[in-house]
């Protein structure tokens, strides 16, 4: 992890589910078609550089993509255990604040991917998913937001009184492929996460627009169709 700098990490995995049967290659070739486009560099990066492209190990796959501003690391094993840890955009803009609409678009983008992985590899859609999703390193930390020319950031300051926030969600993997649904849990993860930053109470109508408006959400409509054309083959 870099010095002083907060990040996002997912853990998730198909309870009960004996492992993917296909080669270590195919694990690489899922996580790049899954990718979402939208927001510079995608949650769950496939990177072709030597120094940064994914690596074997028994059983699975990892990549450790570093910069002197960031940090993305990923793996993927066969037995379904994903592990995604990536600092945050903010530390790049400001790293004194959590941006509202870049957690929303982020978290957005990160169950949507999870989802599609595991559809692509082969589960089935009443096949459970389990997701653990935590946010580090956000003590003292205010609540701002990115796009200031387009929402009011919150005032006065709120300042978050907790280092981690963290939350588990457990559901049918065609629950995550319908994007109303994820756009309820990506509010209700914030919405909880927010309030830790002095009670602040997220107003859902703004979230909603801050995801329907920015380019991850078509990124994920895209993805999303594209991988429905690809199971139709």
């Amino acid at each position: 992890m870099i010095e002083n700098n907060a990040y996002m990490e997912l853990n998730s995995h198909l309870p009960g589910f004996v492992g993917f049967n296909c080669a270590l290659g195919d694990l690489i070739t899922a996580m790049r078609e899954t990718s979402v486009r939208g927001f510079g560099w995608s949650v769950g990066l496939v990177m072709d550089v030597d120094d940064y492209k994914p690596k074997p190990f028994d059983g699975g796959i990892e990549a450790i993509i570093k910069t002197d501003e960031s940090l993305d690391n990923w793996s993927l094993n066969l037995n379904s255990e994903l592990f995604i840890l990536q600092t945050l955009f903010e530390d790049r803009r400001d790293s004194s604040s959590i941006f509202i609409d870049t957690r929303l678009v982020r978290v957005f983008e990160a169950l949507a991917r999870t989802a599609a992985l595991y559809l692509y590899l082969g589960a089935e859609n009443t096949q459970n998913v389990k997701i653990s999703l935590k946010h580090g390193g956000i003590l003292n930390r205010k609540l701002s937001i990115a796009s200031k020319s387009r929402y009011m950031p919150p005032h006065p300051d709120r300042i978050c009184s907790v280092n981690e926030f963290n939350r588990e969600i457990e559901k049918p993997l065609s629950y995550f492929l319908d994007i109303n649904n994820l756009k309820e849990e990506v509010f209700q993860y914030c919405f909880d996460m927010f309030q830790v930053f002095d009670t602040y109470e997220l107003n859902k109508d703004m979230a909603l627009n801050m995801m329907d408006q920015h380019k991850v959400k078509r990124g994920v409509d895209e993805m999303f169709r594209i991988l429905n054309l690809h199971l139709r083959r």
